[in-house]
């Protein structure tokens, strides 16, 4: 028992640390589609950001004088892709931690 648990807390670890490895950049506040990035003083906003859930924007307008707005930036396969392995590699993240919690419970409760 001591070494599925040994194995589950590695593999967790593991998994917790290949997550941290992809970082995206945190804005204070994130954008909106469709929202103004222009600046009472007419300056734009950072050309690039992230919404609140990691896609990527841009600041774009056009020459026919319309305020410039945040608009969503075409992903590439290997971008979404990648979007998703992060999401599956929380999920297991998630699952091995209680995976190891439950073993942990159950050796408590065999040695008493």
């Amino acid at each position: 028992m001591k070494k599925v648990l040994i194995v589950a807390a590695t593999v967790a670890m593991a998994s917790a640390a290949q997550a941290q490895v992809v970082l995206k950049p945190t804005y204070v506040e994130a954008p909106v589609q469709g929202t103004s990035c222009e600046l009472p003083s007419g300056l734009v906003l950072p050309f690039l950001n992230y919404d609140a859930s990691g896609r990527q924007m841009q600041c774009i307008g056009n020459a026919m004088g319309e305020k410039p707005t945040w608009r969503y930036v075409a992903e590439s396969d290997s971008e979404r892709i990648g979007r998703k392995l992060d999401q599956l590699n929380a999920t297991n993240v998630a699952i091995l931690t209680k995976l190891a919690e439950l073993i942990a419970v159950q050796q408590a409760s065999a040695q008493k």
